[in-house]
C-alpha cells in the first residue's frame, strides 16, 4: 500500500505538468497556438520532488505567415510574426527560443541585436504582437528545414541562492513547426557538429520501480507517455546544484519515456546554448523500459564565460530538440538546476 500511495502522488504530480495543446482561430486560418493554462515547472525527479502550485495561463502562436505558409530564405533575413496571450492572472515576462533543424538558431526583434532569446514583459489580460528576423544557422538552396518555436516564462529571473526553486521558472511550451524553404545558401556554412550520445540501456528495478506507476485497476503498469528528462549533480547527487570553484561541473545526464524519435539534447546556461565538442549531443529514443543516461563534465576553463553572464547564482537546464518533421513531437526541457560562482 505505501508504494501505491508513493505512485498515486507521483502520477498526480506528472499530470499537472503536461501542457494542453489547442487550436486557436486566427484570421480564416486555423492556427496551433500553446497554452499553458495549467501550471508547469520544470520536471521533477522521480527519486526527489518538489509540489508547486499557480493559477492563471498564457499560450503564444506564429500569426505571420499564416499556418501551411512556408517561411522562405532567399539571401535576406527570413522573417515571422508571434503572439503571446495572457490572462487575468499570468502576465509577466516571456521569451522566444528558435531552432533550426535542431539548431539553437540566434534571431533579432524589430532591428535589435541577435540573441538565443528575447525577453517580453506582457500585462495581464493583454496579446503582445513580436517581430523576428533571422539569417539560418545551417541549409543550401533547396533544402526544407524545420523550424521549432518554444517560448518559455519567466526566463528574467535568475537564482538567488543554491537550493533556490524554480517553479515555473524557465517552463517551456511549443507548438507545431513551421517549415523554411532555402532558395538560397546561408551565407557563413554552419561549423556545428553535434557529438553522438550512447545507446539506451535496461532500466533497474530500482529505477524502473521509481518511473512507472500504477494504473487504476492496481496492477496496469503505464509508462509516461511523454519524455522526460532530468540533469543531477553526478560528484555529489544529494546537492541540487554545482559548484565552479575548481572550474568544471559533471552532469549526469538521464532521458527516458515517450515514442521512439531522435533529438538533439542542449545545455543553456542563463538562457545561453552550450555548443561544444559534446553539445548539440544526438539521443536516439527506443521503444522498451529503458534509460538514456551519461555523465558528461564541462570544463569552464574551456568557455569564453562572458558569453553566458555568468553572476553568482546562475541557472543550468537543457532542452531536447526533435529532429524530425513530426508535428506530434514537441520539445522537451529538463529539471533546473543553479550553478554557483564561488568567489575566490
Amino acid at each position: 500500500m505505501k508504494y501505491l500511495l508513493i505512485r498515486i502522488c507521483k502520477l498526480l504530480r506528472w499530470v499537472s505538468l503536461i501542457s494542453i495543446i489547442v487550436f486557436f482561430a486566427v484570421g480564416c486560418t486555423a492556427q496551433p497556438i500553446a497554452n499553458n493554462a495549467i501550471a508547469s515547472s520544470s520536471p521533477e525527479n522521480p527519486f526527489e520532488t518538489i509540489e508547486s502550485e499557480l493559477s492563471g495561463g498564457f499560450g503564444f502562436g506564429v500569426s505571420y505567415p499564416e499556418y501551411g505558409t512556408n517561411l522562405i530564405y532567399n539571401g535576406v533575413p527570413v522573417n515571422l510574426e508571434y503572439y503571446i496571450n495572457c490572462d487575468d492572472n499570468r502576465g509577466g515576462s516571456y521569451g522566444l527560443i528558435l531552432f533550426v533543424n535542431g539548431i539553437p538558431q540566434p534571431y533579432s526583434v524589430e532591428g535589435s541585436r541577435e540573441a538565443y532569446i528575447h525577453i517580453q514583459q506582457v500585462e495581464e489580460d493583454k496579446t503582445k504582437n513580436v517581430s523576428v528576423s533571422f539569417v539560418p544557422v545551417t541549409g543550401e538552396k533547396g533544402d526544407n528545414l524545420c523550424v521549432r518555436l518554444a517560448l518559455m516564462e519567466s526566463p528574467d529571473i535568475r537564482p538567488t541562492k543554491p537550493n533556490f526553486v524554480f517553479g515555473y521558472t524557465n517552463s517551456v511550451i511549443d507548438i507545431w513547426p513551421r517549415f523554411l524553404q532555402m532558395e538560397s545558401d546561408v551565407p557563413v556554412p554552419n561549423e556545428i557538429e553535434v557529438a553522438s550520445g550512447t545507446a539506451m540501456r535496461e532500466m533497474t528495478a530500482d529505477e524502473y520501480e521509481s518511473v512507472f506507476y500504477l494504473g487504476s485497476a492496481d496492477d496496469e503498469v503505464i509508462l509516461p507517455d511523454v519524455v522526460t528528462a532530468y540533469i543531477r549533480n553526478a560528484d555529489e547527487p544529494d546537492l541540487n546544484y554545482f559548484d565552479i570553484a575548481n572550474g568544471s561541473i559533471s552532469m549526469k545526464i538521464q532521458v527516458f519515456g515517450g515514442s521512439p524519435a531522435e533529438y538533439y539534447l542542449i545545455p543553456y546556461i542563463n538562457h545561453e546554448p552550450l555548443l561544444t565538442e559534446e553539445f548539440p549531443r544526438r539521443i536516439v529514443i527506443e521503444d522498451g523500459n529503458l534509460l538514456f543516461e551519461e555523465t558528461i563534465s564541462v570544463d569552464f576553463s574551456s568557455l569564453d564565460i562572458r558569453n553566458y553572464n555568468l553572476e553568482e547564482y546562475n541557472s543550468l537546464y537543457y532542452l531536447l530538440v526533435p529532429v524530425e518533421k513530426d508535428n506530434g513531437l514537441m520539445i522537451v526541457d529538463s529539471n533546473d538546476m543553479v550553478i554557483v560562482c564561488s568567489e575566490e
